[in-house]
């Protein structure tokens, strides 16, 4: 920042929401460095954490299925028709795998987005 020294400001950006936030840590990052800071990798980072979002009980998906409830333990035991991976609009691993496979091409999250609401709920 111009005004404090040392300051990055990345909050006031238009709605990034998630497909951006890569691409804006990386900015960050590159920031950093350019104004001198450096820090060596913690070791006992570990980048890959729970899930934080759990479906409830009797949601159905698509077909009318009742979805199980995610439990770390059960990963890949659950059919993807019942995997939920946008809590807000009930979204399941299937339906994405589905968008994704389609004739129409994506080639990135927004247009997996447009085609199936996911990450479009109410939390974003």
């Amino acid at each position: 920042s111009k005004v404090a020294k040392g300051f990055i400001h990345a909050a006031g950006i238009d709605s990034p929401g998630l497909a951006g936030s890569p691409a804006i840590a990386l900015e960050v990052i590159r920031l950093l460095k350019h104004a001198g800071f450096s820090a060596e990798s913690d070791p006992a980072f570990n980048p890959v954490r729970r899930p934080l979002i759990t479906p409830k009980n009797l949601w159905k998906n698509h077909k009318g299925e009742r979805i199980k409830v995610y439990k770390p333990e059960t990963a890949g035991q659950v059919p993807p028709s019942q995997c939920v991976m946008c809590k807000c609009e009930k979204v399941t691993e299937e339906e994405i795998v589905m968008a994704v496979t389609s004739s129409l091409p994506v080639d990135n999250t927004q247009a997996v987005r447009r085609r199936t609401r996911a990450g479009m709920g109410h939390c974003q």
